[in-house]
This record gives structure tokens, sequence and C-alpha cells, in this order.
């Protein structure tokens, strides 16, 4: 057995717990139960490493039986896993509320169970330390808080919103607002392809994902029992322990939440539009050198372009020379077409000299694109040097 790990089966349904047990038995120690109740009494008596529970189930549900798990001390930390055949957005709830793990569908399948199975038994001591860590903050955070007054919570948390420069720090701008109500959260933010998911935990379990990108698709306030849903533009997060109705406790929270929210999403639109900038400008550099590109080519083509001609000019004066005396001219005709022939030769290779103004159009450019870097936000450039010549 690898490190004598046990996995508790809970299945009203034999042939399930034996397809469960021949899937693990190789890697775990197994034992099995029938119902929550029998659950609960072996777990007691020896606590297992994980729990696969199955939903319906006589004499006590998988829910109930999850959440007398949680409610013994000795066995609140262990995970479980439900089992179940049909996974919808109430299921999840219900699943996230009992304090289950994650969903595995029925009947199981071999590789996914084991999969699950190995992945849940190392999140639970990665969570064990970060539960631990997260208890010495939260004390620290609390005491430091309790003087802040609960509109200040959210004046604190709209102005660290304005200036975080990704998803991750506005997500943790939103759970510290709920840390210092004392409520527990999760949040999913969405900036075009990008998701990032958090909570106070550090770890965001598939179970809740799943209710996360479920409640996205759904109205903008969403409440079932302590359970309250705020979903703004890019911005959900879900909260699990708003206070019960006593002196509008928790009708104030969930407006000073929404506010919270519908600042995230504000500040996801700036985040948006920056990153729009930033593409444009990335485009613009890159059109900008490309110009410079072709200009230099042009240039270059230019200088070539003049000693060709040069040389095609120079070939015809010597031609036109050595065809003369064939050609029956006067000393006079022969010094009349010599000097045109010449002259307009001069006049070409002055017109190459000059440059068609090349040089000053791109260095007018230049200057163009200087002054719009400095207006716009930083272009990347090269420098252009033109051709001697």
């Amino acid at each position: 057995m690898t490190d004598s790990k046990t996995i508790l089966v809970v299945d009203d349904d034999p042939i399930v717990r034996l397809l469960t047990r021949n899937a693990l038995a190789a890697e775990y120690e197994i034992v099995e139960a029938s119902d929550g109740q029998e659950a609960l009494r072996l777990a007691l008596d020896s606590p297992p490493n994980l729990v696969l529970m199955d939903i319906r189930m006589p004499n006590m549900d998988g829910y109930e039986a999850c959440r007398q798990f949680k409610s013994h001390d000795e066995l609140q930390r262990i995970p479980v896993l439900f089992v179940s055949g049909e996974i919808g957005l109430e299921d999840r709830l219900s699943a996230y509320d009992a304090g289950g793990e994650d969903f595995i569908s029925k009947p199981p399948n071999a590789a996914e169970l084991r999969a699950k199975v190995s992945m849940a038994l190392k999140d639970i001591e990665e969570r064990i330390r970060l539960e631990r860590d997260l208890a010495a903050a939260m004390e620290v955070a609390m005491t430091s808080m309790t003087s802040i007054g609960e509109l200040g919570i959210v004046i604190e948390a709209l102005r660290k919103s304005v200036s975080v420069p990704d998803l991750a720090g506005l997500a943790g701008v939103i759970l510290d607002a709920c840390s210092s109500y004392g409520l527990e959260a999760c949040v999913q933010l969405r900036l075009g392809d990008e998701i990032h998911r958090a909570n106070q935990k550090g770890y965001v379990t598939p179970v809740e994902a799943g209710v996360l990108s479920k409640l996205a698709e759904g109205d903008r306030i969403f409440s079932l029992g302590r359970q309250c849903a705020f979903n703004y533009g890019g911005t959900t997060f879900l909260v699990k322990n708003l206070p019960k109705e006593e002196g509008g406790n928790s009708d104030r929270y969930r407006d000073l939440l929404a506010l919270i929210a519908e600042g995230a999403d504000a500040r996801l639109k700036v985040l948006a539009s920056e990153a729009r900038i930033k593409a444009q400008e990335l485009t613009q550099s890159k059109l900008f050198e490309q110009a410079r590109d072709a200009l230099t080519s042009i240039q270059m083509q230019h200088v070539q372009n003049r000693g060709h001609t040069e040389q095609i000019l120079n070939l015809m004066l010597s031609e036109m020379d050595a065809t003369f005396p064939g050609l029956g001219l006067s000393i006079r005709q022969e010094t009349v077409v010599s000097e045109m022939l010449r002259t307009a030769a001069t006049k070409i290779s002055a017109l190459y000299a000059e440059g068609l103004g090349i040089d000053e159009h791109v260095s007018a450019l230049d200057a163009r694109m200087n002054v719009a870097a400095t207006s716009s936000g930083p272009i990347v450039r090269r420098g252009y040097q033109t051709s001697a010549g």
C-alpha cells in the first residue's frame, strides 16, 4: 500500500463499491460502508485519509454525511469526493455548502478515479499547511482591522483596486475586503481569454471552480441561504457565510460587497483598455519599423540605380564617339550632338545626386514619430542611417 493511505468508500450499491475497490486496491487500503451512518461510525473509530461518498443513500444522504464529518474536529480535514450520476449547479452548490472537494461521475472510471484520489490526497497536505499559515495571518489582519468601519473597508478596497496591475492583485483586494468582514469567499476574474480564481485558503477546489463558472452565467446577485454570489461583468465572487438576518446585517453586507464587485469590474475595464493600448502601441511600433526598413531599402536601391545609370551613360557616350566617323556628319554637327547628349547625361547624374529628397523625407518622418512616441507611450526604435553617395 502506498504510504498506508486508507480510502473509505460509502455507497449503498455493492457493485459500485466493488468497482471502486478493484480500481484502488492496488494502491490503497479500502474500507467500505453502505450508508452515511455506518461511514461516520467507521471514520470516528479509525479516520481514513479520503472519503468517496455517494449522494443518494438511505438513512443519511451524502450531503448530510459530509456535514457530519466536517462537524467533528478529527474528521473535518478529510477530503470528501462525491460520486454522482448527475452534476448540476444545485448539486455543486449543495456539495460546496456541505464541504465536498470534488465530483466523480458515476459509474466511476478507473483512470479518473485514481487520478482524482491521488490529486486530492496531495492537495490536502498542502492545504493543511496553507490553512495553518492563513490562521496566523488572519489573526494579525483581523486585529489590525477592528477599528476600521464597514464603509471604510469598501473605500480602502476601491482605493487599492485602481492601482493593481493584474487579475491576481485585484482578486487579492476583493478577498482582503471579505476577510475584513469575517467572510469566507472565492473569486473568479475574467479578462479576455485570461481567467483567475482565488480564495483565502490559497487553493480553489474543483467544486468551487465549477460553481464560479456556473454563477458567471447567471444573475448579478444570487442568494441561497447564507451563500451569496456577486456577478458584475468580468467579476464573480461567492461569499459562503453571510450573517443571518439579524438587524439587517446580511442586507448591509450584501450592499457593501456589491459596491466592491462593481469597483472591481470597473478596474477590469481599465485593464482591458490598457491592454488594447499596449497592443496598438506594439502594432504602431512594428508598422514604423516596416516603413523605416522600406525607406532604407528604397534609398539603397536609389544609390545602386544611380551607379548603374552613370555606367550606361558613360558607355553610351563612348559608343557615340566611336560611331560618329561612320555617320558622315560634319565636325560642327558631331560637336552639337555630342554636347546635347553630354548635357543630358550630366543632368541625369545631377538628379540622382540630389537623392530625390529621400533622406529629407525620412528625417521628417523620424521627427514626427518621435513626437507621437513622446505623447502616447514608448515605441521601439532603431534609428535611421542614411546612405552616403
